[in-house]
């Protein structure tokens, strides 16, 4: 358990940093993962990028709810996780589609990627569940 979106995406870019194999990151347009110097790469948005610059190289964006823009991005031997939020808040209520979460479950079992679910802001019952993916059924599990 952690108490910041920060610290959590920090963990898991340690676990990507030792793993001697594949180093690049897939993350999410409108996303936001915390404040630390790894979670400010794993957020799209100029605006929280620019005063921090240069951020941890290795990041690839894909759009939001897009799995054909995701698929142009996860790369087997190349991405090692992808970072996506189940129900984005930085700029509304940006809830993700059962079929993106699927699609991206399917592309990482492909590719070998971890799916890694940030749920500081949406999980924990605050949408009616322990966590918000659990909305989506058995085939959108994450592995973290």
């Amino acid at each position: 358990v952690v108490n910041s979106k920060g610290k959590k995406q920090r963990s898991v870019l340690g676990l990507r940093l030792g793993s001697g194999a594949p180093t690049e990151c897939v993350a999410f347009s409108a996303g936001f993962h915390g404040r630390t110097m790894g979670a400010l790469a794993l957020t799209s948005k100029e605006k929280y990028r620019t005063p921090f610059e240069p951020v941890m190289p290795g990041v690839k964006f894909a759009e939001y709810n897009n799995l054909e823009s995701a698929a142009r991005v996860i790369r087997k031997g190349k991405t090692c996780a992808v970072f996506v939020e189940p129900l984005q808040g930085e700029g509304g209520c940006n809830p993700i589609t059962k079929e993106f979460l699927v699609g991206l479950r399917k592309l990482c079992n492909d590719t070998g990627a971890l799916l890694v679910y940030d749920e500081v802001q949406c999980g924990l019952g605050r949408t009616g569940k322990i966590f918000a993916h659990q909305w989506y059924g058995e085939d959108a599990y994450p592995d973290i």
